[in-house]
């Protein structure tokens, strides 16, 4: 019997790396790598019909995770995912957005603006 790879324990790794990029002012290119490694997870996901694997974490706590979620999965489920980026779009400081996450508010303010490539990931 072939197992199946678990892909979003891969992706939530790799939301732990990019957050600690951000906390700790860590070089850029481990962010990017990161990003490219859930693209690759991300697009596999939905290539084997697993996409919703991933609905859980529209709701988690961290932010990090839904803000990835919500981006790369955003057009297999876009009502959820938009509902997402725009409570991320509107948090600031003074309603819990901490400072090291500001990044998260301004993307996703721009992928609603600007939309997300439809062959994305």
């Amino acid at each position: 019997m072939h197992m199946k790879t678990d892909y979003v324990q891969k992706i939530l790794a790799c939301c732990q790396k990019m957050e600690s990029v951000m906390l700790h002012n860590l070089p850029n290119w481990i962010y990017n790598r990161n990003f490219d490694k859930i693209r690759k997870y991300a697009r596999a996901l939905i290539d084997e019909g697993r996409a919703a694997e991933i609905l859980p974490y529209l709701n988690d706590e961290n932010l990090v995770v839904r803000y990835i979620f919500a981006g790369f999965f955003f057009h297999c489920y876009p009502e959820q995912c938009t509902a997402v980026l725009q409570e991320l779009s509107e948090m600031t400081f003074a309603t819990g957005l901490p400072k090291h996450l500001v990044l998260i508010a301004v993307s996703s303010h721009a992928n609603l603006e600007y939309g997300i490539p439809k062959d994305f990931p």
